[in-house]
């Protein structure tokens, strides 16, 4: 019969070894913090497109997967609230996945009560999407990691994709 020992750390550790004492029999573990601690979750504020931009606030709801929701206005109901996905997955061996998400639920207009004077609940219409995908092969620095993010950015800002994005327009 196995031990099994299960930690909560507040960052991740590089576990070294373990040993076992002979004369108590308790469990040693050496455990080191890593150099690369990641980034503490957070809430994220990006702008948008208005004429006078306005400041969304997305909040954390969950860590696993990291998943934020804009719930700072309490006249949108829950289902019509914008969310971020955040999902780093490790592939063969050789590549990981990094997957940024940004959902914008269109509600349904509501037309109105019936005449008994119920009133349905809202319900989503449709979602615009945005999903950047980065394929990172684990031999990459965090330099060139950091150029392709950048790159990706300046990239969405570009006249091209603005119309094709807003106007439907393909370059020509």
């Amino acid at each position: 019969m196995g031990l099994h020992l299960f930690l909560m750390l507040p960052y991740h550790f590089d576990m070294g070894e373990t040993r076992v004492n002979q004369l108590s029999g308790m469990v040693m573990l050496h455990a080191t913090p890593r150099r690369n601690i990641m980034a503490a979750i957070a809430p994220i504020t990006i702008n948008d497109g208005k004429a006078t931009p306005v400041a969304h606030v997305f909040n954390p709801i969950m860590t696993v997967p990291p998943t934020y929701h804009e719930n700072g206005n309490t006249a949108i109901p829950v289902v019509g609230e914008n969310e971020i996905l955040i999902s780093l997955k490790k592939g063969n061996g050789t590549i990981q996945k990094a997957v940024v998400t940004l959902r914008v639920p269109v509600l349904e207009v509501q037309s109105g009560s019936s005449y008994s004077g119920y009133e349905a609940p809202p319900k989503v219409a449709y979602y615009l999407q945005a999903n950047v995908e980065f394929f990172l092969p684990n031999r990459s620095t965090s330099a060139q990691r950091k150029d392709l993010r950048v790159l990706t950015a300046n990239l969405l800002a570009n006249a091209q994709i603005i119309a094709a994005v807003e106007a439907l327009e393909t370059p020509f």
